[in-house]
C-alpha cells in the first residue's frame, strides 16, 4: 500500500472519528417539567415545578415546602424577581442581580463522556447522555452537566461557586408551555398591601 494512500485512509478515519463526537446544544426555548435543588452548605432539597422561557429569559419555580406553597417568578430581562406567597396572597419584589443561564451546552463545553443512564441490556432501558463541564466567568463558578444526547434535554448539573455549590436534577421534562401566563405575576403583587419593593 502506498503512503500517500495509508495518510488518506487515517486522515478518513480521524475525520469520521471527530464528526461523532457529541456537539454542544441548546434545549428547546420552552420546557416544563420538575426540578431538584439540594445546596450542599445546608443539604437543604426542595423540589419544584418548573417553566421555563429561553427566548424571552422567563423561569418560574412553583415548590411545596411545608403545606405552603413557595413561587418564585425569575424576569431576567427585567432585572426583576418575584417570591409570591398565596396563603397570605403577599408578594416580594426585588431585583434580579444574577445573570440568565439558557438551559443548554455552552458552545465553549468542554464534552467528557458519553454515557447511558439506567440499563443499556434491552431498547426502552436507559436514556444517552453527554457529559460536560465548563467555566461560568461571571460568578468565577464550574459546571458538571448531563444532557440527552437526543433532544438536548438537562438531566443534572452540579454547579460550584466560590459562596456556595448546588446539585440540580431535571425530570418529567414536556416542551412548551401550556400556560404562558405563569410568567405574569398575580394581581395582588401589583396591588397595596403587598410586600415592600426591595430594588
Amino acid at each position: 500500500m502506498q503512503p500517500i494512500t495509508v495518510v488518506t485512509i487515517c486522515l478518513c478515519l480521524a475525520m469520521s472519528i471527530e464528526a461523532q463526537r457529541p456537539k454542544p446544544c441548546v434545549s428547546p426555548p420552552l420546557l416544563e417539567g420538575g426540578v431538584s435543588v439540594m445546596e450542599s452548605s445546608t443539604f437543604k432539597v426542595t423540589i419544584s415545578l418548573f417553566s421555563y422561557d429561553g427566548l424571552l429569559k422567563r423561569f418560574r419555580l412553583l415548590a411545596n415546602a411545608t403545606g405552603a406553597t413557595q413561587d418564585t417568578l425569575l424576569l431576567f430581562r427585567e432585572r426583576v424577581q418575584y417570591r409570591i406567597f398565596y396563603q397570605n396572597q403577599t408578594c416580594v419584589r426585588s431585583a434580579l442581580d444574577t445573570p440568565f443561564r439558557p438551559l443548554e451546552v455552552p458552545p465553549d463545553a468542554q464534552f467528557l463522556n458519553q454515557l447511558v443512564f439506567g440499563g443499556s441490556s434491552r431498547p426502552g432501558e436507559g436514556v444517552l447522555v453527554n457529559q460536560w463541564m465548563g467555566k461560568v466567568p461571571e460568578t468565577q463558578g464550574t459546571y458538571f452537566s448531563h444532557f440527552t444526547q437526543f433532544g438536548c434535554l438537562p438531566i443534572s448539573e452540579v454547579y460550584y461557586t466560590p459562596k456556595s455549590n448546588w446539585l440540580i436534577t431535571y425530570f418529567d421534562i414536556v416542551s412548551g408551555i401550556r400556560d404562558p401566563n405563569v410568567f405574569i405575576p398575580p394581581p395582588f403583587c401589583e396591588e397595596k398591601g403587598s410586600r415592600p419593593e426591595v430594588l
